[in-house]
């Protein structure tokens, strides 16, 4: 299904065609009952500064997600930065707004040879 933004209209900008779109999500999302992944570009104001972490409003045309969405998430990886790290592979997902539970940041191990994420919280069994 290609989704695009409603007619354009004299005087709407990018946007309210963001926005356009994301309602258009969301209303697939409560059709099927099913999450829909949405993945935005983050501005790039991010590379100018020394905290590289993502926040909100790195979101390009943030108001419509955050609004709309349920989850934001947000991906950093540290060797990306700074080849010299000890936290090579491992990649911080940071939960920057969710409906459904509280802001927090998960460490998962990115395995290259596979395409593959792995959990590197200790476990007892």
């Amino acid at each position: 299904m290609l989704i695009e933004p409603m007619r354009r209209e004299r005087g709407e900008n990018r946007v309210q065609e963001i926005d356009s779109i994301l309602k258009q999500l969301r209303a697939i999302a409560k059709q099927f009952n099913c999450a829909v992944l949405g993945l935005a570009q983050l501005k790039r104001e991010v590379d100018s500064r020394s905290e590289k972490r993502p926040t909100k409003a790195d979101f390009r045309e943030s108001g419509g997600f955050e609004q709309e969405a349920a989850v934001m998430l947000g991906l950093y990886r540290e060797d990306y930065y700074d080849k010299q790290t000890t936290q090579k592979g491992i990649f911080e997902i940071s939960v920057l707004k969710s409906r459904f539970s509280s802001e927090t940041t998960v460490n998962l191990l990115f395995d290259e040879r596979f395409g593959q994420f792995k959990n590197l919280a200790k476990s007892n069994y």
